[in-house]
Order: structure tokens, then sequence, then C-alpha cells
């Protein structure tokens, strides 16, 4: 409260003289210091409307240059506190980097399998591109099946797959379409193995012997693999052994069936194994049924890779071995001369054990009928 306030509340005065003493008083007059604001509160003022020209505003705000309030500054209670960071502040960048290393992540994973893809796409093409040789031109002269059970195998009622003409001249020999297309997609399909009640599985050879380990007959990727000759064999010239590898799978694939030839009566009523090629039919007929230790180190270890006999002596102890470690005695006599197959899967016995189904070709004269009355076996 101003000292003229006090006064007036204190002191006597006459009214005429105060008159006299302001009647020459004028607002351009009157000294900066005497002038008073409005009582009002200063929260007030700051709501009332703004004075629209700069002759209204005090002199000092005149010569205050006009500056642009920050955009987070209220005006009614300043600028506004800054922003403060979550619990853990790194957690948002962090986050951000996380995911923009998932993005990358799976943007090389795609890049990935899309180059591996194309690869093997790549490879089917030029699989499925025919060879240009003069063995290759009948298949392509050859007309397609009129009916679609032309191209399947002959099944009796057991499920047994007959074989399409036991006995067969090679020029008379007309592959299955099934096996033609499958070569058609691989050309490292050699054949297509029939044996048992029921197992029809196409056959491979490979420069090497891991490579259909882990891939099917289609050339895909596969941990069951596909049948294959050992590539250390000759298909043509043939070698006097040929041998067929397959994995044991436990979930009932390739070779896993090869235990129900571990009983005689199975063997007795399917003693006959058939290689469908693309050039003809070779049928065999089943002499042993043998678990072999093919670990070197192994006391009963035996070499079972043997493809051709520098003699008769030779060939009989390699067939001796394989009678004589059968699990049981077939009907079938085996000479120097005959062909060999061996079909050899895991049988989990020993440090490296083996299943092998031992097979000699039928010779001439033989047939499927004769061979099935010699092993009394009831499939006609």
């Amino acid at each position: 409260m101003s000292q003229n306030q006090n006064n007036w509340d204190h002191e006597e005065f006459d009214l005429d003289d105060i008159v006299n003493e302001f009647k020459d008083y004028t607002p351009q007059q009157a000294e900066p210091a005497t002038v008073r604001p409005a009582p009002a509160p200063i929260r007030q003022e700051t709501q009332s409307t703004p004075r629209s020209t700069a002759q209204e505003r005090p002199a000092a705000a005149q010569q205050r240059p006009v500056s642009t309030p920050p955009a987070n500054k209220n005006p009614r209670t300043g600028p506004a506190p800054a922003a403060r960071p979550a619990s853990g502040g790194s957690k948002s960048g962090g986050g951000k980097q996380i995911l923009t290393g998932i993005l990358c992540f799976l943007a090389v994973a795609v890049l990935v399998v899309g180059a591996y893809l194309g690869v093997q796409a790549l490879r089917r093409n030029q699989a499925q591109t025919p060879p240009t040789t003069a063995t290759e031109a009948p298949v392509q002269t050859q007309p397609a099946p009129d009916t679609e059970a032309a191209a399947q195998p002959t099944i009796d009622e057991t499920g047994f797959v007959e074989p399409t003409n036991p006995v067969v001249e090679v020029q008379e020999y007309e592959p299955e379409q099934r096996l033609l297309d499958a070569i058609a997609v691989n050309p490292e399909v050699v054949g297509l193995l029939n044996y048992g009640a029921f197992s029809s599985l196409f056959v491979t050879q490979a420069a090497d012997n891991e490579f259909y380990l882990d891939h099917d007959y289609a050339l895909n990727s596969s941990w069951t693999g596909a049948p294959f000759f050992d590539a250390r064999c000759r298909l043509s010239p043939r070698s006097t052994n040929l041998m067929i590898h397959g994995h044991n799978m436990k979930n009932g694939t390739i070779f896993s069936d090869f235990v129900n030839f571990y009983e005689e009566s199975y063997t007795h009523k399917y003693p006959i194994v058939s290689l469908a090629k693309k050039d003809a039919l070779e049928n065999y007929v089943i002499f042993a049924v043998t678990d072999v230790e093919t670990d070197p180190t192994a006391s009963d270890y035996f070499k079972i890779t043997e493809w051709d006999f520098d003699s008769g002596e030779a060939f009989t102890n390699y067939v001796g071995y394989m009678q004589s470690h059968s699990r049981f005695t077939l009907p079938v006599d085996v000479q120097p001369g005959d062909q060999l197959l061996i079909l050899s899967t895991c049988n989990y016995i020993g440090s490296d054990g083996r299943l092998l189904i031992c097979c000699r070709m039928l010779r001439d004269g033989e047939t499927i009928d004769s061979i099935r009355t010699l092993f009394g076996s009831d499939e006609a």
C-alpha cells in the first residue's frame, strides 16, 4: 500500500485543496512511478483479452524483443517439465535394436532359404533334361500307356508285387512308366526294387556313398534317404556282386521291414526279389538271411564289400560264409558264375552290424513259379 493511501486514512484534508492541486493533471504529465496498475490479481490479467496495439503496452514491454515460446510451454503454468523416461530408460532403444536384429535375421533366413530352393530347382531342372545319348532315344519314342493300370505292376490279393514279365528277353522288356518318370526327374535312379509282401522302392547310384543317405530319389533333402547301389560296384559291365544300401528307419520306412525276413516262414512265403531297370527286369531268389559285423576291429568282422572274385574258390568262400551264418537254411544252391545281389541295412547289433538279404539271380529255365514251389510258398 502506498504512502498517499496511508495519509488519506489517518490525516484530515480539505477537499477543495485536493481539487485545486490536481485540476491541471493530464495522463501525459504523470510520472511513470505514480501510475498504479489495476488492483486485479495477475492471474485475472493474464486471462483478459490481450492488448491489441504496442502503444498500450508498458515501455519496457515495447523494448523487449518478442520471442516465440517453446512448443511445450504452457502459457498458464510456464514450460512443461521434461518428459521423465520410463523405468529402465534404455529398454526402448534396446527394444528397437532387438526388433531390428530380428528383422535382419528373418531377411537373411529368407535369402538363404530362397537360394537353397533355387539351387534345388536348378538341379531338378538339369536332371529333367534327358541326356542326348543313343540309349535314351528309344525311351523318348515310346508311347504313353493308355490307362493308369497299364503303368502299375500287377498286385495279387496279398499285396505282393508280381513282376510284369518274369522271364523275358531284353528287347521285349518295357519298363514301367513310373520308373521312366523317376529317371526323368533324376538320371541317377537306376531301378525299382520289389520284395516282401509289398515293398517297392526306387534305387539310385551316385559317385559316392554319402549323398543318398540324406536325400530321396527325387533329390529332395530327406533324413530317411533312399536305397542306393554301392558306388564301388559296376552296373555296366556288371560286377559279379551288387550291393544296395538303405537305412533301417525306426518309423517303418526304407529297409526297416527287413526284420520280417528274420522269420523263416516269411522268407519262404516271399523268396523272390525283383529289380526293374530301364533296359531289363532281373529276378532273384533269397539264399541267406545273415547278420554280419563290418567293424574291422570286431572279432567276428567279415568283409562284405567284394564285387568281383579272383577265382571260383573265392566266390564259394564268400557265399559259404553268408549261408553258414544265415539264421536258417534255405533250399537254394549257389554256384560260381551266378550273379549276386546283397541288400544291406543296419541291424543295431554290435558296433557296426548289418542285416543282409543275400540273393542270386534266377538262372535260365528257372521261373518265379518254380522257385515258389521249391520254397513251398502258396503265393501263386
